[in-house]
């Protein structure tokens, strides 16, 4: 989740500023980048949060999984999931952040209100989606890396490297000792290093890079993909090893499953809408009533009383 979001406002960022370049390449103002990167951004919430929210209306309204075939409510959700994104870029505004809204959104409303067998169907299958579209993203960087030419791009990347390092640090340790101010279970110094050390540098930032206009673009672009493949494999490769030395993970031995039918069983219980820990509270049993009592802030009472009585298909 913070990566997406993360990506999003790099996006939303980029794009603004790439605008007001364009509009204002005489003068160079950007007086109106404030408010136009503050206008992206919340519309682009906005849009994310309405689709997911008409997706559970309508799932629940037209009763679809008592009346149709699984097939339908996939084939909807695919719809209802990609919805935001071409809204959003319709708009010139930011389909990555409408999207990844519209996603949590509708994980925590839209999918329970389909069947079982099309909930566990279309879990499976954002999940194969999502992999599939890593590998190529890590392919088209790997074929990347022997096309370009670093010509006068080495120095820039090493001094953008130590800037992403310093830049986390200026991030992660003074926000680490103002927010442990306010918390009783304070961010303990290996968790603060082990958050500055697994800052990665991704594909949205090669992308961006490809994006940028001048006579430098080749330049930047060759930097930017050098940055990527360092802390790839550094702070990458590196996380695990760091996690072992600092006795913040121990390695466990993979659960053994007497048949195949027994697995299946196991890994279908978290997309059961009756037996899940993932659906919403526990929504109308009486562990839910339990944790009303139990600790819920205001949003999550707010959230159980009113937005669910009102999105979520009982029965």
């Amino acid at each position: 989740g913070e990566s997406v979001i993360n990506d999003a406002v790099s996006i939303v960022l980029f794009e603004s500023i790439l605008s007001q370049f364009y509009i204002n390449q005489e003068h160079h103002s950007m007086a109106h980048f404030p408010v136009q990167f503050v206008f992206t951004f919340s519309a682009s919430i906005v849009i994310g949060a309405a689709v997911a929210l008409f997706a559970a209306l309508t799932f629940k309204h037209l009763h679809i999984r008592e009346l149709s075939t699984s097939s339908l409510e996939i084939s909807l959700m695919l719809v209802f999931s990609y919805m935001p994104y071409l809204l959003a870029a319709s708009m010139r505004l930011s389909g990555i952040m409408a999207i990844f809204v519209g996603g949590i959104v509708m994980s925590h409303y839209t999918q329970w209100n389909l069947s079982d067998e099309a909930r566990q169907v279309t879990a499976s299958m954002f999940t194969t989606m999502a992999f599939a579209a890593e590998t190529f993203l890590f392919a088209y960087i790997g074929l990347s890396a022997v096309t370009f030419s670093y010509v006068n791009a080495l120095e820039l990347a090493l001094g953008g490297f130590a800037l992403c390092l310093i830049g986390r640090a200026l991030n992660i340790f003074p926000l680490a000792l103002i927010v442990n101010q306010f918390r009783t279970k304070k961010i303990t110094g290996k968790v603060q290093f082990v958050l500055w050390f697994s800052g990665l540098r991704g594909i949205i930032s090669f992308a961006l890079a490809l994006n940028v206009p001048g006579a430098d673009h080749d330049v930047i672009a060759a930097a930017t993909l050098i940055i990527v493949m360092l802390t790839i494999l550094i702070f990458g490769g590196g996380t695990a090893p760091t996690l072992r030395a600092l006795n913040m993970i121990q390695d466990k031995e993979p659960p053994v499953f007497v048949s195949r039918a027994q697995q299946e069983t196991e890994n279908g219980k978290l997309l059961n809408r009756d037996d899940s820990d993932r659906f919403p509270y526990n929504y109308g049993t009486e562990e839910g009533e339990e944790g009303e009592r139990s600790g819920q802030n205001w949003f999550e009472r707010f959230d159980e009383k009113v937005i669910l009585r009102n999105l979520w298909e009982c029965g």
